[in-house]
């Protein structure tokens, strides 16, 4: 559903230590129309104090990571998009 006033919704959902830091597993956002992952990572670390972007987070736009996409970080989101926050992964 479209909002009149261009505004779009996404989901942001935060994993592990990002739960911690925000005490939510997600929250919807409301943006103006135009807004790219930039845009709502600034309102996170406003909110948050996240720091973000760190080069150990992995920031996931619609099941692709951000350098995947065409335009990465300036990548404009659209209505209903997901973004998801992971802390840095580790094996051995």
């Amino acid at each position: 559903m479209s909002d009149p006033s261009g505004a779009i919704r996404i989901v942001i959902r935060y994993m592990v230590n990002f739960r911690e830091r925000t005490g939510k597993k997600q929250e919807e956002l409301t943006l103006a129309a135009g807004a790219t992952v930039r845009d709502v990572l600034q309102q996170l670390n406003d909110r948050y104090d996240l720091a973000l972007p760190d080069g150990s987070t992995m920031i996931v736009v619609n099941g692709k990571g951000w350098s995947q996409l065409p335009k990465g970080l300036e990548q404009e989101l659209d209505n209903g998009d997901r973004l998801s926050l992971f802390p840095p992964l580790m094996g051995g």
